[in-house]
């Protein structure tokens, strides 16, 4: 019985990017609206938290799926879009959709 994530399967590595209540969601949201800021991303998800926002926004940085730029401006503007490789992972995620929409 293997008792760690196996590290060297690229499923496991995306399922645990994208894994918790909100950070498909997030992702998603700012795939449709890009670029978008943190208050109009949060009225977009319906009921997250401004906690959960910044931890699901976090994560994603974290995994480089996303982009957030800081803009030098009182008060502060920030925006977030998809990098690369988050543009990527959307192809992706459009492919299983639809493969769900019809077998599922």
């Amino acid at each position: 019985m293997q008792t760690k994530p196996n590290w060297n399967c690229g499923l496991t590595r995306i399922m645990d990017a994208l894994s918790g209540k909100w950070v498909l969601q997030v992702f998603w949201n700012i795939s449709q609206n890009e670029p978008i800021r943190f208050n109009q991303l949060q009225r977009e998800v319906k009921g997250i938290t401004k906690i959960m926002l910044t931890r699901s926004l976090d994560s994603l940085i974290q995994n480089e799926l996303i982009l957030k730029e800081d803009f030098k401006t009182w008060p502060l503007h920030t925006q977030y879009s998809l990098t690369n490789k988050g543009k990527e992972l959307l192809n992706l995620l459009m492919s299983l959709n639809g493969w769900g929409k019809e077998n599922l």
